[in-house]
């Protein structure tokens, strides 16, 4: 399990300034929101479920975990909707304990970097129909959340 993480929501959790390196390389497996590629409910709206499970270290789980991510918001939340920030802070708190995180609403560029160059995976929502996915069926997602 993630020692740190930043939800951006961002988690940035107490790291010191410090240079930024060229390049940097977390070790977070990556998991299709879709894992066998239908795009069907529960998996069209589980892309903060896949974002939770790679930031936290366990993409090999894959489809099952996602399922479990979206059971447990059925009974505990009343349903299966699309989050927010500190909706995705509050399901990684609930599901996981896991309260090792920094919720920003306010950062740029460099707050990513800073966070990446200490070892923290980034959770950040995105308007996703900017992000001219080339992957995305057009017109894509009206939002979509990314792990740095």
């Amino acid at each position: 399990m993630r020692s740190c993480l930043t939800i951006l929501l961002l988690v940035f959790y107490g790291a010191a300034v410090f240079a930024i390196p060229q390049k940097v390389h977390l070790p977070v497996p990556f998991l299709c929101q879709a894992p066998e590629g239908n795009w069907a409910e529960p998996w069209q709206d589980a892309c903060e479920e896949a974002a939770i499970i790679m930031a936290m270290g366990k993409g090999k789980l894959g489809k099952q975990e996602i399922l479990d991510l979206v059971d447990y918001q059925l009974k505990h939340y009343g349903g299966h909707h699309d989050l927010t920030a500190k909706q995705v802070a509050k399901l990684l708190k609930d599901y996981y304990y896991y309260s090792s995180y920094t919720l920003l609403y306010s950062f740029n560029v460099e707050t990513i970097k800073q966070a990446l160059a200490s070892g923290e995976a980034v959770i950040a929502p995105m308007a996703g129909r900017l992000l001219k996915n080339p992957y995305y069926t057009r017109p894509g997602p009206v939002y979509h959340y990314l792990v740095f």
